[in-house]
C-alpha cells in the first residue's frame, strides 16, 4: 500500500480495515471500480475503502512488519479502534434512505397536527365572538347562555337566539327568535349592567340585540321603530331618550 494509502485505521469490534487513499491514487482512477462497489458512504477526505478483515491478530502483525522497512516519514499512518455499532449505523446507505424518507413524514405529522390543534370548535368561534363584543375574557364562560327559572328547573338560552326583553306591568319577558316567551325576575335596570354589550336598551321597558336587527324605520317624533329578526318580527318602538343609542346604530 506504500504510495497508495494515507492511512489505516483497524476497527476490532467489526473486523474492518478503514483505509484512506493518497490523493495521487485517487486522481489516477485505477481504484475506481472498487470505490462503486463499496456498500458504505465515506467522507470526501477518507476512509475511502472498507475491507473485511478475518483474522485481526496477523493483519496487525502483518502490516507493523511490513512498514518495518520503509522510513518513519513515508510509512502509512496505523490506528487500532473499537466502535459502538451506532458508528457503522450511521455510515451506511440504509440509514440515509430512511433519514431521507421520514423526515417529509415528520413534517407533514407536525403539519397535520398543528393545523387540527389550532382549528377552532364552534364552541371557541362563538366564545371569541362574544369576548369581542364585551372586551372580556369572562364572556366565553359567562355569558353565552342566559338562565332562566321554570319551576325547579333552570334553563339556558342562547344569548344569539334572544332577541328581546320586555318590561310589562311588574314582569319582565325574554323572548327568542323562536317566538317563545319566558318569564323572569330580573329588572331592566338590572339587565341592562349585566347583559353583554350586543344588547342595547331603545325604551324605559326594551332591550333588545342589536345583532338581531333586521330595520330600523323613522316613526314619529324623535323616535324609531325597529323590527327584529324572529318568526313574527317582532316591531318594537324606541323612545325619544334612548334615541342617540338608536341613530349611533344607523352609522357605520
Amino acid at each position: 500500500m506504500e504510495g497508495i494509502a494515507s492511512e489505516v485505521v483497524l476497527v476490532r469490534n467489526e473486523k474492518l480495515a478503514e483505509i484512506t487513499l493518497e490523493q495521487e491514487a485517487l486522481n489516477s482512477g485505477k481504484y475506481e471500480d472498487l470505490l462503486n462497489n463499496q456498500t458504505s458512504f465515506s467522507e470526501v477526505n477518507g476512509p475511502h475503502l472498507k475491507l473485511k478483515i478475518y483474522n485481526l491478530d496477523n493483519f496487525d502483525q502483518d502490516f507493523r512488519d511490513a512498514q518495518k522497512n520503509i522510513p518513519l516519514n513515508e510509512r502509512i499512518n496505523f490506528s487500532i479502534e473499537e466502535r459502538s455499532g451506532i458508528g457503522s449505523f450511521l455510515l451506511n446507505w440504509g440509514f440515509l434512505f430512511w433519514l431521507l424518507t421520514a423526515i417529509p413524514i415528520l413534517l407533514l405529522w407536525l403539519v397535520f397536527k398543528l393545523f387540527w390543534s389550532t382549528k377552532p370548535s364552534k364552541k371557541s368561534v362563538q366564545a371569541v365572538k362574544q369576548q369581542n363584543l364585551n372586551g372580556s375574557e369572562s364572556a366565553e364562560y359567562h355569558q353565552l347562555n342566559f338562565p332562566v327559572k321554570i319551576g325547579d328547573r333552570t334553563i339556558f338560552l342562547e344569548m344569539y337566539n334572544i332577541v328581546s326583553f320586555q318590561a310589562k306591568d311588574k314582569y319582565v319577558n325574554v323572548l327568542d327568535t323562536d317566538d317563545n316567551t319566558y318569564l323572569i325576575e330580573h329588572t331592566l335596570n338590572d339587565l341592562e349592567n349585566k347583559l353583554p354589550q350586543q344588547f342595547i336598551r331603545i325604551h324605559r321597558s326594551y332591550i333588545v340585540n342589536k345583532l338581531l336587527i333586521k330595520e330600523i324605520r323613522k316613526h314619529s317624533g324623535n323616535r324609531f321603530t325597529v323590527l327584529l329578526k324572529s318568526k313574527k318580527s317582532q316591531q318594537l318602538v324606541s323612545s325619544q331618550s334612548y334615541a342617540p343609542k338608536v341613530k349611533a346604530l344607523m352609522k357605520f
